[in-house]
């Protein structure tokens, strides 16, 4: 299922393969059923190990491997043996998953101008309007990525929608891109001003994770 999560489960953790708040969370460009593609742009440490996990595999070691070594293929193994992807240098690094085309990519992601934000809120009909539900950094080294859970009460209308911003200010402000309004759970914010589009999900009331990478918008709104 493309619309449901895919976490990095590795050394960075543990190997922890049971607590989603420690494992890096991967993000899509939109909710597509026929998108393959998830990225994570974040902080990773030296000398780790590390494999690809979907949601429906917490709570075991079956995971997307690597084929063989030198190779940039992965395959998907439920044995738990597979061959582990491997991190020589610590920083951020942007890695991609196809799993269209079953293959991955990493690539060293520069950070060095991208201003490091006290706080992070999502903002919106879930709370009026009004006082930001503020967010979570991920780690103090892996500081660009941002996570709650809320508890989203009933909408008066017909749907929920917000926002983030950034330091409880609105010139500091992530818009959606025109024509994905209703892309959950995965999207991907801009900050241009140019146009003032929201995230907009169900009206229901209900528990929702959500997840932000304010260097490059992605944002996960998920019913848990």
């Amino acid at each position: 299922d493309m619309t449901r999560p895919m976490y990095i489960c590795g050394g960075m953790n543990g190997w922890n393969q049971i607590n989603v708040n420690a494992m890096y969370p991967m993000f899509k460009e939109n909710s597509n059923p026929d998108n393959y593609v998830y990225t994570y742009v974040g902080y990773m440490p030296a000398e780790t190990a590390y494999k690809f996990l979907p949601e429906y595999c917490i709570g075991s070691y079956n995971a997307f491997c690597l084929y063989a070594d030198g190779s940039d293929k992965v395959v998907f193994d439920p044995t738990g043996n597979g061959i582990s992807f491997w991190n020589s240098t610590a920083g951020f690094k942007k890695i991609t998953l196809n799993l269209g085309t079953m293959t991955y990519s990493v690539e060293d992601y520069d950070v060095s101008e991208a201003k490091v934000w006290n706080t992070i809120g999502f903002i919106g009909t879930i709370n009026g309007w009004g006082t930001d539900w503020d967010m979570t950094r991920f780690s103090d080294e892996n500081n660009h990525i941002w996570r709650g859970d809320f508890s989203v009460p009933a909408s008066t209308e017909s749907y929920h929608c917000g926002k983030f911003r950034a330091e409880d200010d609105w010139t500091n402000i992530w818009n959606n891109r025109k024509g994905f309004e209703w892309s959950t759970p995965f999207g991907c914010m801009t900050t241009s001003t140019a146009d003032d589009v929201n995230i907009y999900f169900g009206p229901d009331a209900a528990d929702y994770r959500v997840i932000f990478n304010d260097l490059t918008g992605h944002y996960w709104v998920l019913r848990r």
